[in-house]
C-alpha cells in the first residue's frame, strides 16, 4: 500500500503529465503498454467517464463507482458516494436556470490519461444552451474497482481571452 507522501507525489506528477501530454511526445511515438494496475484503472475510469460525462447518468456512475467512503477534496462537495448527487441537486435548487438537469448538459472531453491507481480528465461543460461553460480537470484515484478520492481544478471560460490560446 502506497504511504500518502508516496500518493501525493504521484499525483503531482500525474498532474504534470495532463498539462504537457499534448506536446510531450514526439508525433508517432509508441505508447508502452500499461502496467496491469494502469489497465485496470483505466478500464474502470473509461466507463465511468463514458457513464457520467457522455451518457449523463450521473446516478449509475457515481452508485456503480463510487466508494460509500469517498474522499472529495472539492470543498464544496461531501464526502460519501452520494456527495456529488447532494451537490448537483442543491445547486440546481438554487439555480434551475442555469443548472438543468445532468442529462441536458453537454461535456466535449478532451483528454484521458491513466497511471497506476490514478485517471485524470480534462473536460470542458456546459450546463445550458447560453452557458460559456467550464473547463475541468479531474482527478480521481481508484482502489479495487472502486473511485475512493476525487480532485477537481474548475475554471469558467471567459468571454475574451489577451492570447490566442484554448484551454482545451
Amino acid at each position: 500500500m502506497a504511504s500518502r507522501k508516496d500518493r501525493a507525489s504521484r499525483v503531482q506528477k500525474l498532474a504534470v503529465v495532463v498539462l504537457v501530454a499534448a506536446f510531450a511526445a514526439p508525433i508517432g511515438a509508441q505508447a508502452q503498454p500499461p502496467d496491469g494496475e494502469t489497465a485496470q484503472t483505466a478500464a474502470v475510469g473509461r466507463d465511468f467517464v463514458h457513464m457520467f460525462f457522455v451518457q449523463h447518468n450521473v446516478t449509475a456512475a457515481l452508485n456503480k463507482y463510487a466508494a460509500p467512503d469517498l474522499i472529495q477534496h472539492n470543498p464544496d462537495i461531501e464526502n460519501g458516494g452520494d456527495g456529488d448527487l447532494k451537490f448537483f441537486a442543491a445547486r440546481r435548487q438554487r439555480d434551475p436556470s442555469h443548472f438543468q438537469p445532468e442529462s441536458q448538459w453537454r461535456d466535449t472531453i478532451d483528454h484521458f490519461l491513466a497511471d497506476h491507481d490514478l485517471f485524470a480528465v480534462h473536460h470542458h461543460v456546459y450546463t445550458n444552451a447560453t452557458d460559456r461553460g467550464r473547463v475541468f480537470l479531474d482527478l480521481y484515484r481508484v482502489v479495487n474497482g472502486k473511485i475512493v478520492e476525487h480532485w477537481d481544478v474548475i475554471q469558467p471560460v471567459p468571454d475574451a481571452s489577451k492570447n490566442s490560446n484554448t484551454m482545451w
